[in-house]
């Protein structure tokens, strides 16, 4: 009677959870994969008849699991021209609860010829990616790491002290304590999405099938690439 017992329940489960391993990966992707960040440096910069500010990050990307990840390259390739970028200013470097967005900041890719779809073709050619040997992708050992740089030009955020105009803008970074931050703490979103460019709206998630063998590759639920960064401290000057 408990051997039949066992046995129908199984099949009940099996019948209710049929996309259990979908459902595990995307919870592994989404909790095991962090991304920290620090504020290297921050310099004003004269713009035209404006000032920008160029943000300098150090960033790591950590795999606490015990799978190879697979993560789209956000920085450092012509990837990046594809792989949207967000940063947001916040009140408070708490818990996401309680932070309140102040300021964002997107970053899309001017591209030099409008009437060509760049990111179309680069969709199309993932279907023939290697994922073992490919400029485009990152493998994140089982608890290891992967480091690198990136640059963002923000108008929010930063301002430079009363009276600094006065100066010429190559003599800026002579003054200390410029800039000054004007939020405590900011993140950085990293996205990619190959939705609307391509027949297939699950396309990302077939590769992470199709590549599996590799390692995982890091989608959220809505099968796109989307990393948040933790809060990461601001600070002005050099």
């Amino acid at each position: 009677m408990r051997s039949r017992f066992l046995i129908g329940w199984c099949i009940a489960a099996i019948a209710v959870f049929p996309n259990c391993s979908n459902l595990r990966a995307q919870k592994l992707s989404r909790d095991v994969l962090s991304l920290t960040g620090t504020l290297v440096r921050v310099a004003a910069i004269k713009d035209q008849d404006k000032v920008v500010f160029k943000v300098q990050v150090s960033f790591q990307f950590r795999n606490n699991s015990d799978t190879p990840l697979l993560v789209f390259r956000p920085a450092g390739t012509r990837i990046q021209a594809f792989v949207q970028k967000k940063i947001d200013f916040l009140e408070s470097k708490s818990a996401l609860s309680e932070e309140h967005i102040v300021a964002t900041s997107l970053f899309p890719w001017p591209t030099p010829y409008p009437e060509i779809d760049y990111l179309k073709s680069f969709v199309k050619s993932l279907e023939r990616l290697d994922p073992s040997n490919s400029v485009w992708l990152i493998k994140v050992e089982p608890h290891g790491y992967y480091e690198f740089h990136d640059v963002f030009e923000v108008e929010k955020g930063y301002r430079l002290p009363d009276g600094i105009t006065k100066l010429a803008p190559d003599e800026w970074e002579d003054v200390p304590g410029i800039p000054i931050s004007e939020q405590s703490a900011f993140r950085v979103e990293y996205s990619f999405t190959t939705k609307n460019k391509h027949s297939n709206s699950d396309l990302l998630k077939d590769l992470q099938t199709k590549w599996k063998t590799h390692g995982l590759l890091v989608l959220d639920d809505s099968g796109d690439f989307r990393i948040r960064s933790e809060p990461i401290i601001n600070k002005s000057g050099n």
